[in-house]
């Protein structure tokens, strides 16, 4: 493996966040209609919010997992890099007749790739669902939201953002831990509470180069059986590369085909517990 390709093991930039990524949710019954949609505890009672929160649609496909943080006025919701208005449009639609008002943040905010390159007003959750949020300046190395997002795809870590905008079960990105399995119900909860309690889930999130880009959604096979689905991929130093969710038990090194005849191999396998 080259220098251009060798895998990134600390992200030591930081990203804007786009004001339209940067949604406050706010009104008497926000809390509560945000707890009825999302798969998460948005309440968590008796303590502070500062976790990703899963927002799947009726079919249990990923709207966005949003860092979510307990404010002055109401809940903010840091979006997935370029999901916000998805996400915005997403959760105005179930507002009825509730006190629920949303709107966007003009402050600076940064995705951080490390936590630990400020020391203070970092919004830190402990799930890797999404970067770390700083509010205010930051005086190291910026990039922007493409360039971001290859440092994540370079250091294995799957995020909410572009290859997640298909719209995957998040148990298939390996997301479990984000979801409230106590709560009752919300949008999507059949599907998911299916694939978990009957031991459904036959797939999982892979790292994967191809010869050629791919499109979110495009069918892999492996050995002319379909065994997964792509998220789509990004040009790396002439590479393409990028996330895809695939058969569990299917190995590191496997080819997998695809229509557009660009083949591509697995160069990291889904974990399977």
């Amino acid at each position: 493996m080259d220098h251009a390709t060798r895998p990134i093991t600390r992200i030591e930039a930081a990203c804007r966040v786009d004001p339209a990524d940067n949604l406050l949710v706010s009104g008497s019954d926000a809390p509560d209609l945000l707890q009825r949609i999302c798969a998460s505890d948005v309440l968590r009672r008796g303590e502070a919010l500062c976790h990703h929160l899963v927002f799947t649609d009726d079919k249990a496909g990923l709207i966005d997992a949003p860092l979510g943080i307990a404010v002055n006025g109401g809940i903010r919701l840091v979006a997935g890099p370029g999901r916000g208005t998805a996400l915005r449009a997403w959760i105005s639609k179930w507002i009825i007749v509730e006190d629920v008002q949303i709107g966007t943040r003009d402050d600076d905010a940064w995705r951080l790739g490390e936590a630990d390159l400020a020391d203070t007003g970092v919004h830190q959750a402990t799930t890797d669902a999404g970067a770390a949020i700083l509010d205010g300046d930051f005086d190291g190395p910026t990039v922007d939201s493409d360039r971001f997002e290859a440092m994540l795809l370079m250091a294995g870590r799957l995020q909410a953002g572009s290859f997640t905008a298909s719209g995957p079960n998040p148990l298939e990105l390996g997301w479990r831990s984000l979801i409230d399995f106590d709560k009752g119900c919300y949008i999507g909860q059949e599907v998911i509470a299916r694939l978990d309690t009957y031991a459904k889930l036959r797939r999982g999130p892979g790292l994967a180069e191809f010869a050629g880009p791919q499109l979110a959604g495009s069918s892999l096979s492996c050995d002319g059986r379909r065994c997964g689905t792509s998220l789509g991929t990004l040009e790396i130093d002439g590479r393409h590369r990028g996330w895809v969710i695939v058969n569990l038990g299917i190995t590191t090194g496997t080819t997998l085909d695809t229509d557009s005849e660009t083949a591509g191999t697995l160069l990291q396998a889904p974990a399977v517990d």
